[in-house]
């Protein structure tokens, strides 16, 4: 979070000194043109000097006007430049813009964390799930085979019991018959 801030306060840093930069270059460039203006102008005033002709005076003066940087414009251009700082600093991200950017990617990455942890506990709980359901389907099964092995060895009890009944008591009717 600080390196960001950091970051972002070293981009600020650069692009001031950089619209500064080109703010003396402006300067200089204008103050430039200026002195090479000036020059012009001397030299127009001294051949102006040396003509007679007013029409020709009034039109080299009007060259001079239009060719000569007035302060008004140099104003306006500084004021230009200086917008364009102000519009450059509004457009650029500020790192107290940023905090609440990274304090929701940090809530945002501790809940799906929680969202992790809580899908793993509950993938756990289904495997332990799973594995009671295979436990109580196999004692289901063993139970159920338990059940029909009882079930059956007391049908071969009772069909032994019923066989035997009945031997004996066909040997009792034979007895009684034969008595009669």
């Amino acid at each position: 979070k600080e390196e960001l801030q950091n970051m972002m306060k070293n981009f600020m840093e650069q692009m001031q000194t950089q619209f500064m930069n080109l703010t003396a270059t402006l300067n200089a460039t204008l103050q430039t043109s200026i002195s090479k203006q000036n020059k012009k102008l001397q030299h127009l005033e001294t051949d102006i000097a040396n003509k007679a002709d007013n029409l020709q005076v009034q039109n080299l003066a009007n060259v001079i006007d239009i060719n000569t940087v007035k302060p008004t414009d140099l104003n306006l251009a500084v004021n230009e430049v200086k917008e364009e700082l102000q519009l450059n600093q509004l457009k650029t991200a500020k790192s107290s813009d940023l905090i609440p950017l990274e304090d929701g990617l940090t809530q945002q990455q501790a809940s799906i964390e929680n969202t992790d942890q809580k899908v793993s506990q509950l993938t756990k709980k289904l495997t332990l799930l799973e594995k009671e359901l295979r436990n109580i389907t196999q004692q289901a099964i063993d139970s159920h085979a338990y059940t029909d092995n009882i079930t059956n060895a007391i049908k071969n009890e009772m069909a032994e019991k019923l066989q035997a009944t009945r031997i004996d008591s066909k040997q009792a009717i034979q007895k009684l018959q034969n008595q009669l």
